[in-house]
């Protein structure tokens, strides 16, 4: 399995390799992942600024950190479930915080921004 793959198609291995059914959870982190699409998209598109940037790149932070406690905890639960093996659950992890420092520092950029005083 290629490391760089996005996490829909990880999570959809591993559910294959379950051979779960789609499930409702599964369709609303879809929506979510499409969402957080829709606002980095927006975002590249320069489209949103303020407090609408800040909110964005938080939801982005939030979003990233959840990825990284998921892989933390199926790394944990790959010790004991040997369908979960196979993953570098490691280097997933590492890339995860590495994505959440660099939308981190646009974050506390956007914050200063956002809340910098106006001149009169």
């Amino acid at each position: 399995m290629r490391i760089f793959q996005p996490i829909r198609i990880v999570l959809r291995d591993l559910l294959h390799t379950f051979e779960a059914k789609e499930s409702t959870v599964r369709k609303a982190g879809a929506w979510v992942a499409e969402k957080i699409g829709q606002v980095k998209f927006g975002l590249s598109e320069n489209k949103v600024r303020g407090t609408g940037l800040l909110e964005a790149l938080e939801g982005l932070v939030m979003g990233i950190t959840g990825k990284q406690l998921l892989w933390r905890g199926l790394a944990s639960a790959s010790e004991v479930m040997p369908q979960l093996k196979g993953l570098d659950y490691p280097r997933l992890e590492e890339r995860a915080r590495e994505q959440r420092e660099r939308v981190e520092e646009k974050r506390i950029a956007a914050a200063r921004e956002a809340f910098k005083p106006t001149s009169s």
